[in-house]
């Protein structure tokens, strides 16, 4: 899995002024933490935050580099408050330590493949779930994992225990979960 570089410094405040002036001056407020790390609260560049969640690289590894952060602060985001109506408006982001030695848990996305078999008799393919969470070392982390649907007839559905996964890697979602179904046929005029 390759690592994006995100530009970061060291915050110098806290409180709601310092981090609506943070965010006004294009800086995103944002912490640092992990297993055997000291927690450090960070801004991140908010130009840079915003294009890396638009390209959907948020289950990337993020190495974060600049002023007053650790060197080799590798991380995996582990969550993110943005606004509600405004989608490239972000309050603040938690980036979890990544450790080769321990296991992280991610998002990834999830790819349908293959040609329904449902879809050619006239049905109707939903994809209910596009991203499922997983486990495992960071270098072997996917960034897409995919579940075959070329069997999936109308009325059928495919659960979350069908996704392909890599060596090493565990689902954590419910193995239960639909991510595709194919409903009933489309009613022609």
């Amino acid at each position: 899995m390759e690592k994006i570089i995100l530009t970061a410094r060291a915050r110098t405040g806290s409180g709601k002024s310092y981090t609506r002036k943070a965010r006004n001056a294009g800086w995103v407020p944002a912490a640092y933490y992990g297993f055997g790390i000291a927690p450090v609260n960070v801004e991140v560049n908010a130009h840079e935050f915003g294009l890396l969640m638009s390209k959907h690289q948020h289950n990337q590894l993020v190495e974060l580099v600049g002023e007053g952060v650790p060197s080799g602060a590798v991380a995996v985001i582990r969550d993110v408050q943005r606004d509600a109506i405004k989608r490239s408006v972000f309050y603040h982001v938690d980036f979890q330590h990544a450790d080769d030695k321990r296991l992280v848990k991610t998002r990834a996305f999830l790819k349908l493949t293959g040609e329904c078999s449902g879809v050619k008799e006239g049905g109707i393919l939903t994809q209910t779930v596009h991203e499922v969470n997983i486990m495992g070392p960071i270098d072997k982390i996917p960034e897409v994992v995919t579940v075959d649907v070329t069997d999936l007839a109308i009325g059928g559905t495919t659960m979350a225990s069908e996704v392909v996964l890599g060596d090493e890697i565990s689902l954590i979602t419910s193995k239960f979960r639909v991510v595709a179904r194919v409903l009933g046929k489309a009613k022609r005029n």
